[in-house]
């Protein structure tokens, strides 16, 4: 053969080999798989028409992995929740993202909100998932995801899309990996694209770690019981000690108390219950764990026996407990009248007489504690990876996750002791004057069934408890002996407490619901404001009374924390920022605040000592943490006709300051607000001129100012 003829033959044969390649790529029937991230540089070589499917797909697909994920650190590793008969699930409050079910399906709202989370330890249950399980999940949910979506829009386009069944890989290791296959076929204008390995993500997310961490700790709860250990540090921190109960004080696990005026403190169910949420809301956070990344408030103090060792060193790792006082305590005591067990006085020739009375109580109750992993080492959307779990914490009579026995006490003090060393008068509940049928309604004039009646003799320490309504609204009641004013208190969940004289009929009106509005008062600019308005009653420098009292109201904010608590027909609490909504009752309560907020102080400088701080290891750096800033307690009448019509309660608590001022270390050395009401030095501008004003030390009472900061009913139009 011809030379000439053989090189035209070999040319001829490598352009049908190049062609070949090109035409190879240009209807290329795989895409290598790759993280969605590259599919991008793909999309170039395809029809510009065709392009948006395949890029919706993996969109859809890059967002359906991360949601999953987030889903699954916000709901204790599991994306479908259990059936709660099988699992006991919890609703609970978490910040900047929540999740809601609609349609059936799991949804991420980026924003606060309440979380659905199965409990991994229950009172008598164990549920944790294992990573195998959360795997699943996320593979179950991504499959609905796919399905999910509809590319109807492009098919009225003219464009033929065909998609066969998806297999999807799930690997929870030291990175989270996601495969999707997923064979898709489109033809465009004659032209046909197939895909298939469509996409790998590929997430810097060490799952089996965050697992292992909880893991660790729920062994350890089961084990070791850290949660009741905490539990009951705090009961033993705000017992009592004697004396008056303070705010917070509640019954004692054990403890002797001689006085001489034989004086002796007790506590009503509704007032341990809610001082006990009160604590737990506050304490739980201090709870920390050894070898993590934690912060103990600038006086660590008593907060350092609140560190327990539980897990290896990383300080990537954030451990946080809380207790959400919506959650039920399940509170049961012993005994229920929560009187001292014993009294007893004690003569000593040449001594006054002694009063000793023995306090002795079991708690017992059950409640969830959410413990949140942080891992700042792992990012997902940009911030740190959080994962939540709840473990219920459960004392029985004092015991940690199992029941002490109650050693009974033989009680040898007849009535006649007791009144003699008290000095108070006790009745016989036995000695029955006379038998009385009654019937109860509500203002519907409904029978109302299950209304607890009880008894009172004016001038007498005890009451005696008479019985219940039946199904009709009825009970027959033996009335006791009474030498003065005999009365009754019907009391029923839901409704305002009745006291009354003793009748045939009685009508309960049932407890209104409130949306909630707190609000913080500034005590120094407030006390300025009532000086220089002459109590709010008159205008000072071009301006109403009311603008001068608005400038001293603030709205809380996302740091700061606001408990307010409720003595006297109805008992209870308020708390910001998780009570939207409240139960409030009319007549005479004593209003407790208690306000806290994460803050920054600096240092203040000081002639002659230098700088000081509350920063515990340097005097010349501030301290950031959480700080008090107010708490008082107040008496305010309640009037029916207040809340009539009115949807929404605004509530006041007084403050030193506000989370967003400046603050120093000075700022706090002189307390505004007191037991007896507000004492500041104020500086005010008599003469409106603008210039220096004068310094005046201005005290008020209680009574002269409490009606301004009083709870506000209002008529809510939103």
């Amino acid at each position: 053969m011809n030379r000439k003829a053989q090189v035209t033959i070999f040319i001829i044969i490598a352009i049908v080999i190049i062609a070949l390649v090109v035409l190879f790529f240009l209807l290329r029937t795989k895409v290598s798989t790759q993280e969605i991230s590259d599919i991008q540089n793909e999309l170039v070589q395809v029809d510009p028409q065709v392009r948006p499917v395949q890029q919706y797909i993996v969109d859809s697909l890059d967002d359906a992995v991360i949601e999953g994920i987030e889903i699954l650190g916000l709901q204790g590793g599991y994306i479908y929740l259990p059936s709660e008969y099988k699992t006991n699930i919890i609703k609970t409050r978490t910040e900047g993202k929540h999740v809601v079910e609609m349609n059936g399906e799991p949804k991420l709202i980026r924003e606060s909100g309440t979380t659905k989370i199965p409990i991994w330890i229950d009172k008598d249950k164990i549920s944790i998932p294992s990573l195998e399980f959360m795997e699943q999940q996320l593979k179950i949910y991504l499959e609905n995801k796919l399905n999910q979506i509809s590319l109807s829009s492009f098919e009225s386009q003219g464009i033929q899309i065909e998609q066969r069944e998806p297999v999807i890989i799930v690997d929870l290791g030291e990175k989270t990996v996601v495969e999707i296959n997923w064979p898709t076929t489109i033809e465009y204008q004659g032209e046909t694209y197939r895909f298939e390995d469509l996409a790998k993500k590929t997430i810097n997310l060490n799952l089996p770690k965050v697992h292992t961490s909880a893991t660790t700790l729920a062994a350890n709860e089961i084990y070791h019981s850290y949660l009741e250990s905490h539990a009951r540090e705090l009961l033993s921190l705000y017992g009592y000690r004697g004396g008056s109960k303070g705010e917070f004080t509640i019954p004692p696990y054990s403890f002797s108390v001689p006085n001489q005026d034989c004086d002796f403190e007790y506590w009503s169910y509704p007032e341990i219950e809610s001082r006990l949420k009160a604590i737990f809301k506050k304490n739980y956070p201090y709870l920390k764990i050894d070898k993590t990344n934690y912060q103990l408030p600038g006086n660590e103090g008593i907060y350092k026996s609140f560190v327990y060792n539980l897990l290896p060193e990383s300080q990537t790792t954030h451990i946080d407990f809380s207790y959400d006082p919506e959650q039920n305590l399940n509170l049961q005591m012993y005994p229920e009248d929560l009187l001292p067990d014993r009294a007893q006085q004690t003569e000593i020739p040449f001594l006054p007489s002694i009063c000793i009375f023995d306090y002795e109580n079991y708690y017992t109750f059950s409640t969830p504690i959410l413990t949140k992993i942080t891992e700042d080492s792992i990012e997902v959307t940009g911030k740190s990876f959080e994962f939540y779990f709840p473990m219920v914490a459960y004392l029985c009579n004092n015991g940690k996750r199992e029941c002490l026995r109650i050693l009974e006490k033989e009680i040898s003090i007849d009535k006649e002791e007791v009144e003699s060393t008290t000095g108070e008068r006790l009745y016989n509940c036995q000695d029955i004057s006379a038998t009385n049928g009654i019937k109860v309604v509500d203002e519907r004039n409904l029978d109302l069934e299950g209304v607890d009646i009880t008894h009172s003799c004016e001038g007498y320490l005890n009451t005696c408890w008479l019985g219940r309504t039946n199904s009709e609204g009825k009970s027959t009641i033996n009335i006791p002996a009474c030498d003065t004013n005999s009365m009754l208190k019907l009391t029923k969940l839901d409704y305002q407490p009745l006291y009354d004289s003793v009748k045939s009929r009685y009508v309960m009106m049932r407890l209104k619901d409130f949306t909630v509005d707190f609000k913080l008062v500034h005590a120094k600019k407030f006390a300025e404001a009532y000086y220089v308005t002459n109590g709010f009653t008159s205008n000072a420098c071009g301006r109403s009374p009311g603008s001068w009292l608005d400038e001293a109201i603030y709205e809380p904010n996302e740091n700061d924390s606001i408990i307010i608590s409720f003595n006297g027909p109805t008992q209870g609490f308020a708390n910001y920022p998780e009570t939207d909504e409240m139960q409030l009752g009319y007549g005479i309560y004593n209003i407790s605040t208690f306000v806290t907020s994460y803050v920054k102080i600096n240092p203040s400088y000081f002639e002659g000592a230098g700088y000081m701080s509350f920063n515990n290891e340097s005097t010349e750096e501030p301290y950031v943490g959480e700080w008090m800033l107010g708490s008082a307690s107040h008496q305010f009448n309640l009037e029916l006709t207040d809340m009539l019509d009115k949807n929404e309660v605004r509530l006041y608590a007084l403050v030193e300051h506000v989370s967003t001022e400046e603050l120093e270390l000075a700022d706090f050395i002189h307390p505004i607000i007191s037991s007896e009401g507000l004492k500041a030095n104020i500086t005010v501008d008599s003469n409106c001129d603008g210039g220096v004003g004068e310094r005046v030390y201005f005290e008020l009472t209680k009574d002269e100012y409490k009606e301004f900061i009083k709870p506000q009913f209002i008529e809510s139009l939103a």
